[in-house]
């Protein structure tokens, strides 16, 4: 059974999700930046110019929270890597199981039946720990998602608010 389909899938999804995070947390960037540049600062009441700077801090807070989903999607994809590396580590040491001397084709280094079990036993262990922090990671990174996603929204719609209420005063 391929799993090439499903491979060709799985990079098409991250490649697109990574350029979208890319694109929202550039954009609001922007975005920020634009107001920064056009907002005049007033003594903080109940006024449009204050409502403006909540909606700036809100947007910078998107931003912020678009960074952290980057880092973390980033750091998910490194222990997914480490997992996916143990896993095929193990597999090839079982598969050679019985035949010994069993050589490291890529070091060269030849192992013993001991040295095996030494192996097979450190990955049992270190595997489960890795894991759970790719599931830990990929959790954090989509709750990174939704706060980075609700404060755009809420910021942008006080921008609007605060354009609109002026427009009234």
């Amino acid at each position: 059974m391929s799993t090439e389909r499903s491979d060709s899938v799985l990079n098409y999804y991250r490649s697109a999700s990574e350029k979208f995070d890319y694109f929202v947390t550039g954009l609001t960037g922007a975005l920020c930046a634009y107001i920064s540049q056009t907002f005049t600062p007033e003594r903080i009441s109940v006024s449009p110019a204050s409502l403006e700077l909540v909606a700036l801090l809100t947007l910078i807070a998107s931003v912020v929270a678009g960074f952290k989903r980057i880092e973390v999607s980033l750091v998910t994809a490194r222990y997914n890597a480490h997992t996916l590396r143990l896993q095929e580590q193990r597999g090839q040491l079982v598969s050679k199981l019985g035949s010994f001397p069993l050589v490291n084709s890529a070091t060269g280094e030849i192992l013993d039946p001991a040295t095996v079990q030494n192996k097979l036993q450190l990955i049992s262990e270190v595997l489960p720990e890795f894991e759970k922090s790719s599931a830990e990671n990929a959790e954090a990174s989509g709750r990174w998602y939704h706060t980075r996603n609700w404060l755009l929204m809420a910021g942008f719609l006080m921008l609007v608010a605060a354009r609109v209420w002026h427009a009234y005063i």
